[in-house]
C-alpha cells in the first residue's frame, strides 16, 4: 500500500468587486489549514482530508471533512466518489455577521456525495479536465442556503518537473 500525507494552506480575501454584496463569495480573509493522507490499495485509490476553517467576524469557523475512492482506468482516465461534510463550529448572535450568517441560526452544516473524473488532456498528462457533479443531503430550505445540486468543470495545468519512470 503507498501512503503520503500532506496539507494546503488557503487564504482567502476579498475581491474588490461587489461579489460579497450580490452573496457569491463569503466576506474575508478567512483561511483553511487541511491534512490529506492519500493511499492506493490495489487499484483502488483512497483520499481522506480533515481541515479547519478560521473564520472572521462575518463567517463562522467550521471543520471540513471529507473522503475519495476512486479508480484509474488508464494512464489517462480516471473516476471517483466523494463525500464531503463541513459544519460551523459556532454560533453568531443575532445581527452579527454577514448575509446568511446574521440571522444567529443554528449551527449549519453541509453534507455532499459527488459523482467525477479526470482526463488527461495531453500527452504529457499536465493539461487535466476535471468534472464533478453531486447532490446534497441536507433538505433544502430558505434559512440554510444549501444547494440541492453541485458541480464544477475545471482545467488543471501541473508546472515543474516531470516525473522519471
Amino acid at each position: 500500500m503507498d501512503l503520503s500525507v500532506s496539507t494546503y494552506p488557503q487564504l482567502f480575501l476579498d475581491n474588490p468587486t461587489r461579489s460579497v454584496v450580490r452573496g457569491l463569495v463569503d466576506p474575508g480573509p478567512s483561511f483553511f489549514l487541511p491534512l490529506e493522507i492519500n493511499g492506493r490499495i490495489g487499484p483502488i485509490r483512497l483520499d481522506g482530508e480533515v481541515g479547519y476553517n478560521f473564520g472572521n467576524r462575518s463567517v463562522p469557523q467550521s471543520w471540513g471533512r471529507g473522503l475519495l475512492i476512486g479508480h484509474e482506468f488508464n494512464d489517462r482516465t480516471e473516476a471517483y466518489i466523494e463525500l464531503y461534510d463541513q459544519q460551523e463550529t459556532n454560533r453568531l448572535p443575532i445581527g452579527h455577521g454577514a448575509g446568511q450568517f446574521a440571522t444567529g441560526v443554528p449551527k449549519q452544516r453541509e453534507t455532499t456525495l459527488g459523482l467525477g473524473g479526470r482526463q488527461a488532456l495531453n500527452k504529457g498528462h499536465t493539461v487535466n479536465l476535471l468534472l464533478m457533479g453531486g447532490r446534497s443531503f441536507q433538505t433544502i430550505s430558505a434559512d440554510n442556503s444549501q444547494p440541492s445540486w453541485i458541480a464544477y468543470v475545471g482545467l488543471q495545468v501541473l508546472l515543474g518537473p516531470k516525473k522519471h519512470n
